[in-house]
């Protein structure tokens, strides 16, 4: 999992201008759907 941090860093590297509680759930919901592509896949 990438952390937090670089995450943030990736998000705002144009103009954007995310909070960290912003980034916490767009990782989270990246996460939760790259879990569901993989299980997908499996089946």
């Amino acid at each position: 999992m990438i952390s937090l941090e670089k995450c943030k860093e990736i998000l705002n590297c144009n103009e954007n201008h995310y909070s960290m509680e912003q980034v916490k759930i767009i990782r989270d919901t990246l996460e939760t759907l790259a879990g569901i592509v993989y299980e997908s896949k499996l089946g």
